[in-house]
């Protein structure tokens, strides 16, 4: 099973895009904006992606939406010293499972192996406030349904991936090839 997340609007308070499952459009999503203004740390907790801002953190812009830190802390969690920490997931491809999610005590759908990041789900929301790096598809039935369609497609042994690209990127990083997946990290 193919998800694919195309991003839309990229604006300085979130970011917009559009979900498609095995090619057919599901829903609107929001996810934080590229980069913060203020400094920021991810801390893994509960098996959930949480981002906050932290008084032990020095940063510096660095590149187009990205943040430059430098670890004055030992709560910095991934992407601390050396990495960069950035407000939505990088672009590429990733491997997704269904688990039962410690935060929300509910199966949940999370991306695997994203680059600075842990714990990155897709579920339901409205606004960018109620995501701290995941991907919101609106409604609490849109993400009962996906978490559905991707336990079936889970109990039938298929692998399941996603695309998160870009309008200006779609043709690159969705070539009609027979093997879509090759890209994906972990594959």
């Amino acid at each position: 099973m193919l998800l694919v997340v195309i991003r839309d609007y990229i604006g300085k308070d979130y970011t917009g895009g559009v979900l498609l499952v095995d090619g057919k459009e599901f829903s609107r999503t929001i996810e934080p904006p590229y980069g913060w203004a203020t400094p920021l740390s991810i801390y893994p907790h509960d098996s959930a992606a949480t981002i906050i801002p932290h008084r032990g953190i020095n940063a510096s812009h660095k590149g187009e939406g990205t943040l430059a830190v430098e670890n004055t802390s030992p709560r910095l969690g991934r992407g601390g010293s050396e990495g960069e920490v950035k407000g939505c997931i990088p672009r590429g491809w990733y491997r997704v499972d269904v688990t039962c999610s410690g935060k929300f005590k509910r199966p949940m759908p999370i991306l695997r192996m994203v680059p600075g990041f842990e714990g990155i789900r897709i579920h339901a929301g409205l606004k960018v406030e109620n995501t701290n790096g995941c991907i919101c598809v609106g409604e609490r039935w849109k993400e009962s349904q996906l978490t559905k369609w991707l336990t079936e497609a889970q109990e039938r042994r298929e692998e399941i991936y996603i695309c998160v690209t870009d309008k200006d990127h779609v043709d690159s990083e969705l070539p009609n090839r027979s093997d879509p997946y090759r890209n994906c990290v972990g594959y």
